[in-house]
């Protein structure tokens, strides 16, 4: 039986680097969708990671 893997959170799938800290930063912004604390462990997500 295959082990299941984690989810990922929207910036570690697409590799967007708009979370803070990240590579797109400064030039794109900080994405919404990784600072938004009502939505955090929905869909097993941190922040809105898995609502975006």
């Amino acid at each position: 039986m295959r082990e299941r893997q984690s989810k990922l959170n929207c910036w570690e799938f697409k590799r967007c680097g708009r979370q803070p800290g990240g590579e797109h930063e400064i030039d794109l912004g900080v994405c919404p969708a990784t600072v938004e604390g009502r939505l955090d462990g929905v869909h097993d997500g941190v922040t809105a990671g898995r609502a975006c």
